[in-house]
């Protein structure tokens, strides 16, 4: 990256920050001094701004009431690193390929760097995955004006169903349509780098069901 390119990022982020800052400022001009956002509360309402951050809520699906008029993609992930490292992930979704980094979740939010690379390098990368490739549809469902991405699973997955919803920030509030049950983004079995090695459907036997 050049000298100028990296200069007009710095600035482009300095007047982002100063732009909410001044935003914050504006809205908190009638409050009193007690109710007014210190600076590291301000810090923690714009790091999702200019960092790679995941902010991402996951609820288990619990009727077909969201497939009416769905179009899905296919997406084909492995995983050539996992947790407790950073967990590195190459998927293919349609014509397009994706590798992308993420740390440690800490609450609903972690880092999530996302690059684009070729279709052919990323099935050769698919190769050497210490993951067995995860295959799912994914449906993106307008409700409410919220985009919810809701994966249906195949393989040994089948029969599991989740809907996702990205957030600007950890805080922001959601309407659930009426098919979005029980909340799991915390629970690690649901995570995809889990999935890819034990899947759901091993779950179903262990639990007698």
């Amino acid at each position: 990256m050049s000298i100028a390119i990296q200069r007009q990022e710095l600035l482009l982020i300095g007047l982002k920050t100063k732009f909410y800052s001044l935003s914050i400022e504006a809205s908190e001009a009638s409050l009193p001094a007690s109710r007014k956002w210190s600076l590291p509360q301000r810090l923690h309402f714009l790091y999702p701004f200019f960092m790679g951050i995941e902010i991402e809520r996951k609820f288990l699906v619990t009727s077909d009431a969201w497939r009416a008029g769905a179009v899905g993609e296919e997406y084909c992930q492995g995983y050539l690193s996992q947790y407790p490292n950073p967990t590195v992930r190459v998927r293919t979704q349609g014509t397009k390929a994706f590798l992308t980094i993420k740390g440690k979740p800490s609450s609903i939010s972690r880092p999530e760097f996302e690059y684009e690379i070729p279709f052919a390098e990323a099935q050769e990368l698919q190769k050497l995955c210490i993951t067995p490739l995860l295959k799912k549809t994914r449906y993106k469902i307008l409700d409410e004006e919220m985009m919810w991405e809701v994966d249906e699973f195949h393989d040994e997955n089948k029969g599991l169903i989740i809907a996702e919803i990205e957030l600007d920030h950890p805080e922001s509030s959601i309407k659930r349509p009426s098919w979005v049950g029980e909340e799991v983004t915390m629970e690690p079995r649901y995570a995809n780098s889990n999935l890819a090695i034990h899947p759901f459907t091993e779950w179903m036997i262990e639990d007698g069901r």
